[in-house]
């Protein structure tokens, strides 16, 4: 008996094989992508706090290299201009991220990612241990937010409900200028 390939099933498996052979190439470059991630975060983490870099310098940072470095930063809350990031905790109740400005010093301003609230704690009235006033000094994780995508909608400017946190366009709202290219996520 000899072999004798049959067209249709031929026809078939070569194209899935090569499907199979592409989609295992992606997995494996996501896993180098994921595992270079890691490492990122992992040694920002383990660095020390640094302040920020003078605003000078802000337009030629290099972004992606400051991501997940710990930075420390002292000035005041302007939460008359806070913003709220809609979103859903851990345990998937909805909240709100609170994003505030906070005004250095020399008049430049970072956003500041406060946490998580949940929804009946949207209004400020409701957190007054949250109101710090005054000069304060914060320590946080520096980040670059995710961009929006065709699914994200656009934000309820008349409600103050955002559903991502573009750093540009958050200042812009609130009234800010300059404000520093990255997002501040407090520590606790």
């Amino acid at each position: 008996m000899t072999f004798r390939p049959m067209l249709v099933p031929t026809l078939l498996t070569v194209p899935a094989l090569i499907l199979l052979v592409l989609l295992g190439n992606w997995q494996m470059q996501r896993l180098a992508w994921k595992q270079g991630l890691i490492e990122q975060v992992e040694a920002g983490l383990a660095s020390d706090a640094a302040p920020l870099p003078a605003a000078t310098t802000w337009a030629e940072l290099d972004t992606q290299a400051l991501r997940y470095t710990p930075a420390t930063v002292t000035g005041r809350f302007r939460h008359e201009a806070e913003a709220h990031i809609y979103m859903q905790s851990l345990d998937s109740q909805p909240g709100y991220h609170v994003v505030t400005p906070f005004e250095l010093a020399s008049g430049e301003v970072v956003l500041v990612d406060r946490g998580f609230v949940p929804i009946n704690r949207k209004e400020p009235g409701t957190r007054p241990q949250g109101q710090i006033t005054g000069e304060t000094t914060l320590r946080g994780i520096l980040v670059t937010p995710d961009d929006a995508n065709s699914f994200t909608p656009d934000p309820d400017l008349t409600q103050n409900i955002w559903y991502h946190r573009p750093i540009q366009q958050l200042a812009q709202v609130a009234g800010v200028a300059p404000v520093f290219p990255m997002m501040l996520d407090a520590d606790a």
